[in-house]
């Protein structure tokens, strides 16, 4: 039960270091969001986000990449409602 109760520990940091992130990673794109209104420039970028998950999946670990393309069409998601509630043209 110790090795449990450690890799959970190790998880709930993990976790919680995931939410600070993930924070600040919608404050960022709040920001472009901001910037690209301002600017009149189209808030939705298709290329941009076909980059950043081919990036991140083409680095990763081959078993888990199809789980990335997934974590990271929810995050698109969330940030562009979180654009829209701003105002923005997502």
């Amino acid at each position: 039960m110790d090795d449990i109760k450690a890799i959970r520990e190790e998880i709930d940091r993990i976790d919680d270091s995931m939410a600070a992130l993930f924070e600040r990673r919608m404050k960022l794109a709040c920001e472009i969001a901001r910037a690209k209104r301002k600017g009149g420039v189209p808030v939705f970028a298709p290329d941009r986000e076909r980059e950043i998950v081919e990036r991140i999946a083409g680095n990763a670990d081959p078993s888990f990449a199809e789980d990335i393309r997934q974590l990271y069409a929810a995050v698109f998601s969330i940030s562009k409602a979180r654009q829209r509630a701003l105002g923005a043209r997502v």
